[in-house]
């Protein structure tokens, strides 16, 4: 008889690098924070399928205590994580569902080795969806669409096309290179939240020091190359602190 396929790991990498979720965490909760955080990872990785269901009080309590803190603190922690990148958002704001993409990433290796089937973000939906966890997708049902669904989804998606152009828009008149837009605006398009934050932290500083546009780079290099990532050299030769240092006070590493 063949082993039944594992849906859990045993062991995961811990990067030593401190990120700002991390930072972020342990500033705000003290260790609290950080072996919380820490706790959460070691639970995904033992918990089939590596998601925690916190809707029932009972699985809310036990990871409570497994972090030694109270379920007030232990929701304000992951609430904050969530928004922070580390955990998806829209599965915990509207199910209490922990998921971490980054930890299912760092943990494909192991599941490569043994080919077996690790779930990506849209498997794990259709496994709530056969739980009862999670509804169907708005824009699919069985027996035919939901007209008034599909009314609220083409509104919230309509909403998200507007603040990304919106978000272009300024972008491109800080850039101030106006070449290729469309091209640009793709490309823009694809990035995560967390990209564009760090972009317009760069953006104003990095024209600031290529005053000569010919010498700045085209914008579509600049978003291709994730140019937001690198370090900015002023004039005289000195390089500019960078501002992960600036805004976290001492922490340089970002996650």
């Amino acid at each position: 008889m063949a082993r039944p396929a594992r849906n859990n790991v045993d062991y995961f990498p811990f990067y030593c690098k401190e990120g700002r979720a991390m930072f972020y965490i342990e500033e705000k909760y003290g260790n609290d924070g950080y072996a919380s955080w820490v706790k959460i990872i070691r639970q995904l990785a033992v918990t089939n399928f590596h998601f925690l269901n916190l809707s029932e009080d009972i699985d809310s309590m036990y990871l409570a205590a497994k972090c030694k803190v109270s379920e007030e603190k232990l929701t304000d922690i992951i609430t904050d994580l969530s928004k922070l990148g580390e955990f998806n958002l829209k599965l915990w704001n509207e199910n209490r569902i922990v998921y971490n993409e980054k930890f299912i990433e760092s943990i494909a290796d192991a599941y490569g080795k043994r080919n077996n089937k690790l779930h990506t973000l849209d498997s794990l939906r259709e496994h709530l969806q056969g739980l009862g966890i999670l509804k169907p997708n708005k824009t699919t049902s069985k027996g035919g669409d939901n007209p008034q669904s599909i009314v609220e989804y083409t509104k919230e998606e309509e909403t998200k096309q507007n603040k990304t152009k919106e978000l272009f828009e300024r972008f491109w008149n800080l850039y101030d290179k106006k070449t290729d837009r469309d091209k640009c605006f793709k490309k823009f398009s694809t990035l995560k939240a967390e990209e564009m934050e760090l972009l317009f932290i760069h953006v104003p500083k990095y024209v600031l020091s290529t005053p000569d546009k010919k010498y700045r780079k085209a914008p579509t290099t600049y978003l291709n190359n994730k140019s937001f990532n690198d370090e900015i050299i002023i004039s005289n030769g000195q390089k500019e602190q960078s501002f992960t240092a600036k805004f976290f006070k001492g922490s340089t590493d970002v996650c």
